[in-house]
């Protein structure tokens, strides 16, 4: 009787303890998923925005946008800023919720959110680009020049890199990427008389549209 009984205390005190795990377990795992379920809702309005803007300027960085087009007020936009900026709040995968945050409010128009989200980014990702990236085009539509110079040197781009991107883009008719790519070079230094003078017949066909 007295082995029965020891038998099911030890089975018992086993279920428990592998029930205990159990739970530690699925607490521990709760959060992160909970995160990867916000940043997932977040992005794929984001995205649904952003295909619904149509090309060209959906080919472009969510900060570059705004420079190309006045970008339409979307309720999508605003649950997704909702979402992510409860994401941010977790550990568990920040750099991420940082990074959508700051493209969301880009394409809010809310450069100084985006900057600040941005800045937080590239404080946890100091070896990807995109931030700094973003971050340079959301100083620029808020005509913070020194600014985006600043954030684009720091990524590793200059004047050689954008100059060419233009003058390859205008060989091949895409004009879009010919123009910011020769304005953002223009930040850098003056361009070659060739690259001025197309610059300045971009600017004059290439006014945002609404």
């Amino acid at each position: 009787m007295k082995t029965n009984q020891s038998f099911f205390q030890k089975s018992f005190a086993k279920i428990g303890a592998a029930a205990l795990l159990l739970v530690i377990i699925i607490a521990l795992a709760w959060r992160p998923l909970q995160v990867l379920n916000l940043q997932a809702r977040a992005g794929t309005r984001i995205e649904s925005y952003i295909e619904a803007i149509g090309e060209p300027a959906s080919r472009f960085l969510a900060c570059q946008m705004p420079l190309l087009m006045d970008l339409p007020e979307d309720q999508g936009l605003s649950e997704a800023v909702a979402l992510l900026e409860q994401a941010r709040e977790y550990k568990p995968f920040q750099g991420q919720s940082l990074y959508q945050l700051g493209r969301a409010y880009c394409l809010e128009g809310k450069y100084g959110q985006a900057i600040d989200a941005l800045y937080a980014f590239i404080g946890t990702h100091p070896e990807n680009p995109k931030g700094a990236l973003e971050a340079a085009y959301a100083h620029l539509n808020l005509g913070e020049e020194a600014q985006a110079v600043q954030r684009l040197s720091e990524a590793g781009y200059g004047f050689a890199y954008f100059l060419t991107q233009g003058q390859r883009a205008f060989e091949d008719r895409a004009y879009p990427t010919a123009w910011l790519s020769y304005r953002t070079a223009a930040l850098f230094e003056p361009l070659p008389e060739d690259a001025a003078l197309q610059l300045e017949l971009l600017s004059d066909s290439l006014e945002p549209q609404q």
